[in-house]
């Protein structure tokens, strides 16, 4: 009886020491984000701006899926090339508006960086770029943009070689249905 006794009365001891300790905990102070994002656009603006200055014989090969015997190639002045790469120029990542997730990649010696909105309506929708792993300059950037133009739809991927190439694949959705596709190859130094 008495180790009954004294198994409650410490039973008992225990669980309102236990239920008289739930203090709650100081709530932290709102802290202002200090994360940083890596500068991919510079990088990306700094290759254009090589491309620019060094006379490259830059020209286009345009093709349209779907139409097999469609292909034109053209040269590009420094002027077009100057209006083919102007939606890439004005390029904007706000922190507060995108993901940025990283990751190094071993499988192509690149660090990649990949860059999401973090709303389906953002006209810049995701920037993934790749980095040499070790020299940490940039390999590659591919662009996704999707933009509302009058009753359409315009899906455009950009995939820029650093120092090589650029090929942009434009899809136009209209709004009674029909889809129009053509991809342009531009090419300054792509020997691949």
């Amino acid at each position: 009886m008495n180790r009954l006794l004294i198994l409650l009365i410490a039973s008992s001891i225990l669980f309102s020491a236990c239920k008289n300790n739930t203090t709650t905990k100081p709530q932290k102070a709102a802290t202002a984000d200090t994360a940083t994002r890596f500068p991919v656009v510079e990088l990306f603006l700094n290759d254009m701006d090589e491309v620019k200055k060094i006379p490259y014989y830059i020209y286009k090969i345009t093709t349209r899926p779907g139409d097999k015997k469609y292909k034109d190639s053209v040269a590009v002045s420094p002027k077009e090339f100057a209006q083919i790469i102007a939606p890439l120029q004005a390029i904007k990542i706000e922190k507060e508006k995108y993901q940025e997730d990283a990751f190094h990649d071993l499988s192509t010696a690149s660090f990649s960086i990949i860059t999401k909105a973090l709303d389906v309506n953002t006209e810049v929708a995701s920037v993934t770029t790749l980095l040499n792993d070790e020299t940490k300059k940039l390999k590659s950037i591919f662009i996704i943009i999707n933009k509302n133009e009058g009753d359409s739809k315009v899906h455009t991927n950009y995939f820029w070689k650093a120092g090589k190439s650029l090929t942009i694949a434009k899809e136009i959705s209209f709004k009674n249905g029909t889809i129009q596709a053509e991809t342009q190859f531009i090419n300054w130094n792509d020997k691949d």
